[in-house]
């Protein structure tokens, strides 16, 4: 206690001691924090005083004058909205614990000094920089917070930037996963990708399902199934996914136990780099624990596409040819196909996928009992990730290349699409590869075919290796198809011809085409060729592939072009072209697009359902309620050379299709096909099968054609053609034999001394040519021949026999012959004349024959005529040309004078003691469609001419004009007038028409045609009143009528009417007669019947029927009473005819209805 109370006393006693002044600093010292240690002074208030630590600083040194002071300094952040000024500072985002680069530049280059110094401006915390002149650093530690950054430039300028660091709280990686890859139980890896070199297949699972039904059969059955597919999976991307999404930093880093097996980026893109395996590891930036690890197994290839496991195991072919479209469905053929591997190399699907992949396919082309060739047939979608510059499919062939061959050649073609290229390859066993064909090859057209004969390097001669064809696209999301049927070795084989697919044509200026030409034999070692203009056929230019230009403004002529073998110049074909200014007729389209986008712009318009997608032709369908898809081509000119249509069309041989229906119509009337029993043509094959349509009767007429079917699935409609035959008359033995003129040819033995004809000698010899038949047109064959009526002479006994388009003969009896020949022994002509019509819609071959050992049988003429002649054909001649030259070689001859220079029309005149001049036209047959003619003339109206009086004489007897109160019509104006005649007098007669003048200086005839009406003329029941397509009778708006009455078409009410147009002719429709009756019993009111006539002008005439005192007629009976009213007031007029009732009857039934005239009934 004693010790406790003298330490007290001592601590009291030095308390007072330190109470001094001196003391009371000493204790402050004790207890007064030492000021932070301050590791960057700041002075953002500018008062040289440090505001952490408050240190005293120095003032900065002023600039030396010759110094270069900094003017800017430009800092790159993903701030575009920033300016780096204190008010809008720079915004950049950083998480906790980690750093950001800031690259910057300072203006000008040449600044004295560039150095900045950066510092934290506000309240915020945990913020260091690094600086190494162009780039800053900013580090923030774990804890760090949001702060304002200024960087001043430390050569006293006062530049200075601002960076507003905003601090966002760390989020570590968790999981690094696949979502494409295949998942693995191994321990070692999670995921396993098995590919091969130089693609991007995924082989880790099962081929594609794709692939798997081609094999199957479930695309193409039979025989047309692949039987050495090779289709796997795309992985574009192993589909890295950083968990959680939002992750501070998402980095990834890869790594490999074994390098330059496969390089994968840290976007998952990935190559693979060569054969062999490794392990990649995908792992995080900043939690490197965290990762996924793939085991990669890469399988060498020899070349894209070929495994070199499969190339080894593979034994070499013993064919050095090998054709695919012979011995079909055999052993032998399964043979040739089975040497060739097929690879597609790109698909549009991932492992799993189960879609159609964009339709591609490797199959055998053909049917499933008739396979014909390969068709690789690829489509790579835009986003795919697949490539337009790689192949996308090939097939290979392990072979030994024969010593002594000199070429490979393949017959390759495409369908109608022209974005497809092809390359052909030989790949060595060292995996070099050699290039046989000159780079990637395309189509410039579709579909097309040739056989390429591809040189074969001499370094490869004898050695073994992989034949390889490459296909590829030059379009996203569009298919194309590469179709090959014939390969082969071939040895050296001379050029021994030229052979044009087409050796002449008609084209305009302006136009450009391809001259299609190959060398002979087929099999030609050498079978290029070159193209030249020939000397004088100035202006037009071919290029090396036989592309024809025609310059604009070229004059219209014939020029020549020679289609030489390279291998020797001497050897060469030569086209004719034909340059013209005038319409060009189109006859023939040939594939989907000549049909549908056209030749020489005309080209025929899908009606109703297509489907557009398919390549091998224009594919018309019918689905629903639609019954009718059709090819539709207007405004089509019917002549002698283009009356005989023909289209081929195919279909896709297979389970649940519907085979079509063909209907051809032509103004909308269904023709039959040539040797059809229906009104259709049924189609149900792969290959193209052909149908005819003999189109004869609209000879000189303009139709509207259409080609439609009325079901179907897939109608692919490939070629149509319009045909006919130009020549048709050879008057004597030069033009029999005229090369210009469609040359008759002779078989067995000819006397070329007799100039009287064609001699033919000898049992058997012949003379023949080729004709296409119409029903009307070249039906009517006649020969003129004779002998030289002297001893000695065996006369011939002749017969004629038609090869038909299928080849049969049959020998035609000629027009009443009792036998199948006939026999002539004059020196005068004997004429013979045979129906062919039999014939109708087929080219057929005619020929000549001599039955017996005749010494002399002199074919001197010969002819095909129509059934019915031209001139009944032909109805309308519109201007000068057509009425003197004709239309269809039906034309009007001048008799009389005329002024041949007047291009307005064909103009007459009559001078002197000259008292008749006209046009005449004989051997018409005036009939109800053509007994109204009508022309059009005028005059030149000036001083000094003299009008014309037209007339118009039938068989030498005027008829006066219609509405004319003079025999003759005249005409004295500039405009055209016009004038009709009735010449229904002469129903059934052939005649000769004349349109002459009796007076005038200028009658130009502008305009004839004849006219008449097809219109019903019988009517004998209510149904064929009202029937639609019997020119029914129509009830008046407002009118009333009993439809339940069944006697006849039974009118009611005052006002009520039934009506109907006629065309009327002094001897046709001018008798119009109808029945009536009515249901007699009391109650009713019978009916008071006008008949009225309404003429063009509207001028309405009641008539008089026959008989009657009243311009009614009155009906009381059941019984039928028959009316009959002459029309002939009328005759040249179109007029309406109207039955009208006059008071309220209750029922007139009219029973029926007849017009009749000069051929009535």
């Amino acid at each position: 206690m004693k010790k406790v109370l003298a330490l007290l006393v001592v601590c009291f006693m030095l308390m007072t001691t330190l109470a001094s002044c001196d003391a009371l600093d000493i204790i402050k010292g004790w207890f007064t924090p030492e000021p932070p240690v301050c590791t960057e002074h700041v002075d953002a208030d500018g008062d040289l005083l440090c505001d952490s630590c408050g240190a005293q600083l120095e003032a900065p040194k002023p600039p030396k004058p010759d110094d270069v002071l900094v003017k800017d300094i430009i800092v790159s952040t993903d701030d575009e909205e920033g300016e780096g000024t204190l008010e809008n500072p720079f915004k950049v985002n950083l998480a906790q614990g980690n750093s950001l680069e800031i690259p910057y530049v300072v203006q000008p280059k040449d600044a004295t000094d560039k150095s900045f110094t950066w510092s934290v401006v506000d309240e915020g915390t945990g913020i260091t920089f690094s600086d190494n002149g162009s780039k800053l650093t900013v580090i923030a530690s774990a804890d760090a917070t949001s702060a304002l950054v200024e960087g001043k430039a430390n050569d006293g300028s006062g530049v200075k930037v601002y960076l507003s660091v905003i601090i966002e709280s760390y989020n570590a990686v968790t999981g690094i996963t696949s979502s494409t890859l295949l998942g693995s139980e191994a321990e070692e890896y999670d995921y396993i990708l098995v590919t091969a070199l130089g693609t991007k297949w995924d082989m880790s699972g099962d081929i594609l399902a794709r692939g798997q039904q081609l094999l199957n059969g479930q695309i193409f059955g039979g025989s047309q199934a692949p039987r050495n597919l090779t289709y796997w999976p795309t992985l574009q991307n192993f589909g890295i996914i950083v968990a959680p999404e939002d992750a501070t930093n998402p980095a990834v880093i890869v790594s490999y136990t074994n390098e330059g097996i496969v390089r994968v980026d840290i976007d998952g893109s990935w190559t693979a780099l060569a054969a062999g395996e490794t392990i990649v590891t995908v792992a995080s930036h900043t939690e490197p624990d965290v990762a996924m690890k793939v085991k990669v197994v890469v399988k060498d290839t020899l070349y894209r596409g070929i495994l070199k496991e499969e190339y080894d195991s593979t034994t070499v072919s013993g064919l050095t040819s090998w054709d695919l479209d012979a011995d079909h469905n055999t052993d032998a053929q399964f043979a040739r196909y089975d040497d060739w591997h097929l690879v597609m190399l790109h698909s549009n699907e991932s492992r799993g996928g189960t879609g159609i992949d964009n339709n591609q396919k490797i199959f055998y082309m053909g049917q499933a009992d008739r396979p014909y060739g390969i068709c690789l047939e690829n489509n790579v979608g835009a986003n795919s990730g697949g490539s337009l510059t790689e192949a996308a499919s090939l097939m290979w062939a392990k072979l030994a290349i024969p010593e002594g061959a000199m070429t490979f050649n393949i017959k390759i073609g495409n369908n109608d699409k022209v974005h497809g290229q092809y390359r052909v390859l030989w790949v060595k066993e060292d995996g070099t590869a050699v290039e046989l064909t000159n780079g990637w090859i395309g189509f410039t057209s579709g579909p097309s075919e040739s056989t390429q004969k591809l040189e074969l390097p001499a370094e490869i001669k004898g050695t073994t290796g992989a034949m390889v064809v490459e296909h590829r696209v030059t379009e996203y999301d569009n298919n194309a198809e590469l179709q090959i049927k014939v390969m082969k070795f071939e040895g050296y084989n001379a050029v021994t011809g030229v052979e044009l697919k087409k050796t002449e044509g008609t084209y305009k200026p302006g136009q450009s085409f391809r001259i299609e030409g190959a060398v002979k034999p087929a099999n030609a070692t050498n079978d290029k060729l070159v193209y030249t203009v020939v000397d004088g056929s100035t202006g037009i230019t071919v290029d090396a592939n036989g592309n024809v230009t025609i310059p604009e403004g070229i004059a219209g002529g014939v020029y020549y072009i020679n289609v030489a073998s390279a291998e020797n110049a001497e050897i060469f074909a030569q086209y004719k072209l034909i340059v013209t200014n005038d319409e060009i007729a189109v006859n023939k389209w040939d594939g989907k697009s000549e049909i549908l986008d056209g030749v020489q712009g005309v080209k025929w318009e899908i009606v109703g359902e297509t489907d557009a997608g398919v390549g091998e032709g224009a594919d018309l369908k019918v689905t629903g309620d639609n019954t009718w898809s059709a090819l539709k081509l207007e405004y089509r000119s019917i002549s002698s050379t283009n009356y005989i249509l023909t289209f081929g069309a195919r279909v896709f041989h297979r389970d649940g299709e519907t085979y079509p229906h063909f209907v051809v119509k032509v103004n909308g009337e269904v023709i039959r096909g040539a040797g059809q029993s229906e009104d259709y043509f049924y189609v149900d094959t792969d290959a193209t099968q052909y149908c005819s349509y003999d189109l004869s009767d609209y000879i000189g007429k303009v139709v509207t054609v259409e080609i439609g079917i009325t079901r179907g699935t897939h109608a692919v409609v490939q070629k149509i053609e319009f045909t006919g035959s130009e020549y048709t008359d050879w008057a004597d033995k030069g033009e029999l034999q005229d090369a210009n003129k469609d040359a008759w040819n002779h078989n067995g033995n000819v006397d070329a001394g007799v100039g009287e004809g064609y001699d033919i000698r000898g049992e058997g010899s012949y003379l023949y040519n080729e004709f296409v038949i119409g029903k009307e047109h070249n039906s009517q064959f006649t020969f003129g021949g004779r002998v030289f009526h002297r001893d000695g002479e065996t006369y011939p006994e002749v017969y004629l026999v038609v090869v038909d388009a299928k080849g049969v003969e049959h020998r035609v009896t000629a027009k009443g012959a009792a036998n199948d020949y006939v026999y002539f022994d004059q020196d005068a002509t004997s004429y013979f004349t045979y129906d062919l019509s039999a014939f109708a819609g087929q080219k057929v071959e005619v020929r000549i024959v001599l039955k017996n050992a005749a010494t002399h049988c002199v074919i001197q003429n010969i002819s095909m005529k129509r059934a019915t002649p031209l001139v009944d054909k032909v109805n309308k001649w519109e201007g000068k040309s057509e009425i003197l030259n004709g239309v269809e070689d039906v034309k009007w001859t001048i008799v009389g004078e005329t002024d041949a220079g007047v291009g307005e029309g064909a103009d007459l005149k009559v001078t002197g003691e000259n008292a008749w001049s006209s046009l005449k036209l004989e051997g018409k047959t005036i009939t109800s469609d053509t007994f109204m003619l009508k022309f059009g003339a005028r005059v030149f109206h000036r001083d000094g001419e003299t009008y014309p009086h037209f007339v118009v004489k039938v068989n030498g007897e005027t008829v006066r004009g219609v509405g004319q109160s003079e025999d003759w019509f005249y005409v004295d104006t500039d405009a055209t007038q016009y004038c009709s005649y009735d010449l229904s007098k002469y129903l059934g007669q052939k005649v000769t028409i004349e349109i002459g003048i009796t007076q005038g200086t200028h009658a130009v005839v502008q305009y004839i045609e004849f006219y008449g009406t097809d219109a019903g003329t019988k009517w004998a029941n209510k149904g064929e009143m009202l029937d639609a397509e019997n020119d029914p009778w129509t009830l008046n708006e407002g009118g009333q009528w009993d439809a339940g009455v069944g006697e006849g078409f039974d009118i009611r009410g005052a006002g009520s009417y039934i009506y109907n147009d006629f065309l009327i002719g002094a001897g046709l429709n001018s008798q119009f007669t109808f029945g009536a009756r009515v249901f007699h019993r009391d109650g009713e009111t019978y009916p008071e019947i006008l008949v009225i006539v309404q003429t063009a002008d509207g001028t309405q005439h009641v008539i008089t029927a026959n008989g009657q005192e009243n311009n009614y007629v009155f009906v009381d009976t059941d019984a039928i009473q028959h009316f009959t009213y002459d029309l002939s007031a009328f005759a040249g007029q179109n007029v309406v005819v109207a039955i009208a009732l006059q008071n309220a009857a209750t029922h007139c039934a009219i029973t029926d209805i007849t017009m009749a005239g000069a051929i009535a009934e």
